[in-house]
């Protein structure tokens, strides 16, 4: 076990969270589904957490979920009750506390209903109407009282609640379960299994897993991106006046160069939108590195490995956190070979304008432009392009929804998806604000109409931010720019 982490190791010794030698003392917390599902507390392995002294602390939200199922029907009511009788005793015994084992390690049992910790979040989210959040308010409690504690669960969710939050915890081990009954409740809870087994044969057998780029199966996703940080005006400053040195602006005169008046003031107009362009580039580096920013891109890989095709399919991403989703921009054609030109030119300080020349040539281009020599007018014929559009083959899949803003969810919808084909691949990516950590959870549910019970997945996420300085990227531009305006100048074809 490891604060705030999911691992099956429940030596306390030796991790991060776990006790020292002067402190061999543990609380553990655990919730309804560890009292309820898993074997009594005299018949757990205590002697596996290393310490010399364990308290069960059971918190008031615990017995009001007691409270609640014990007016049930089933065996899960049944061992509420039992567990319900027992706190009772607790009410009168000293401290609320009796023993569950005496030595190696003493294990003591305690009803703890709390006081102000239980009226008040210790952490900014927690959401004290939820269950699972209000015990990990009193466990936080404990913790920054100096206490060694540990939330035990059997909720998945519960435990990614509590590592987003920093809570030590840990899940338990599937052997802590108790064992099944054979009763004839559990006779006719097994003929209803095999009932359901039958069924879901004949049901589309969807899976589903997270991978990363590099096709990496994923169980989280912990990144550590660039915060750009701006330049310093006086910082800039100096850049401009080396660019502007390796570029100066020509000063003309229409007597001896036998340029118009207005060819010079064209000239004088571009070197200044220049001048801007290129201050401009410099002052906003940072904005342009956030806007090309690689955020994590991740896929959900899913597949219909059943004997039979899946009808009126949705699959869903959703994101619950502090980030959004948004579907990665994909360019192909003469669209992606402009994007990858407009990314080469932001790679580098554009060039001045070149100076005027006094030429017929633009006199007689000019002379035709007037002619209107001009192809006519294409027009695109959009009315093929919805007919197309409204033609969906039944068999892929179709983004629901308008538009690539980032968003909490994100979905895609299919008519029926046949069964035993190739594995199909739903790509994401994670974005947001870099003022502070992103964290939370993202969610992808797959259902269909044949399908009995949606298939689900989830994936805790952590992407933390760091300072990054843009002055080596500013200089290798500047120096690029004074390099070529110089290997320009040496030019038999002087342009500048």
């Amino acid at each position: 076990m490891s604060a705030g982490g999911i691992t099956d190791e429940v030596d306390m010794t030796d991790s991060p969270g776990g006790l020292s030698a002067e402190r061999r003392d543990l609380i553990v917390v655990p919730d309804c589904n560890v009292l309820v599902h898993g074997r009594s507390l005299h018949e757990l392995p205590w002697e596996s957490f290393g310490v010399d002294r364990i308290e069960v602390r059971i918190v008031g939200q615990v017995v009001d979920e007691l409270d609640r199922l014990k007016n049930k029907t089933g065996r899960p009511s049944k061992y509420a009750r039992d567990f319900s009788a027992a706190l009772r005793g607790l009410l009168s015994a000293p401290d609320r506390t009796d023993t569950i084992r005496r030595a190696a390690p003493v294990v003591t049992r305690r009803l703890w209903i709390g006081g102000q910790e239980t009226k008040s979040a210790v952490r900014d989210g927690l959401d004290l109407t939820h269950g699972d959040q209000a015990i990990l308010n009193q466990v936080l409690w404990l913790q920054d009282q100096g206490e060694r504690v540990l939330f035990l669960t059997d909720d998945v969710l519960a435990a990614g609640r509590a590592d987003d939050f920093g809570a030590p915890f840990m899940l338990m081990p599937p052997e802590w379960r108790r064992p099944a009954e054979t009763d004839e409740a559990q006779k006719e809870i097994s003929r209803l299994k095999a009932e359901n087994l039958a069924l879901s044969r004949a049901e589309p057998d969807l899976r589903a897993a997270f991978v990363d780029e590099a096709g990496a199966a994923l169980t989280r996703v912990e990144r550590d991106l660039p915060r750009f940080i701006p330049l310093q005006p006086d910082q800039v400053e100096d850049w401009m006046r080396r660019i502007e040195r390796a570029a100066p602006r020509h000063r003309f005169d229409p007597a001896t160069t036998h340029l118009t008046a207005r060819q010079i003031e064209d000239y004088d107009a571009a070197y200044e939108a220049w001048r801007v362009t290129a201050r401009g580039q410099l002052e906003d580096l940072h904005l342009l590195k956030l806007k090309r920013r690689a955020w994590p891109k991740l896929s959900l890989r899913a597949s219909n490995d059943g004997a039979r095709p899946a009808s009126d399919v949705l699959i869903e991403i959703d994101l619950q956190g502090d980030a959004l989703l948004a579907r990665p921009e994909v360019w192909t054609g003469a669209v992606a070979e402009v994007d990858a030109q407009k990314r080469r030119e932001e790679r580098n300080v554009p060039f001045p304008p070149t100076r005027p020349r006094a030429t017929r040539m633009d006199l007689m281009f000019g002379a035709l432009n007037r002619m209107n020599f001009a192809r006519p007018e294409q027009r695109f014929d959009t009315t093929r392009l919805a007919s197309l559009y409204a033609q969906r083959k039944p068999d892929r899949f179709y983004a629901r929804g308008e538009g690539d803003a980032p968003t909490n969810l994100l979905a895609w919808e299919a008519g029926a998806w046949r069964h035993q084909r190739d594995t199909e691949s739903f790509v994401f990516e994670i974005a947001g604000e870099d003022a502070a950590p992103l964290r939370g959870m993202i969610t992808a549910r797959l259902s269909a109409s044949n399908l009995s019970r949606p298939v689900v997945v989830g994936l805790p996420f952590r992407l933390s931010f760091y300072d990054a300085s843009l002055e080596e990227d500013a200089e290798r531009r500047v120096a690029a720019f004074e390099r070529a305006m110089a290997r320009a100048r040496s030019s038999p074809h002087r342009l500048w």
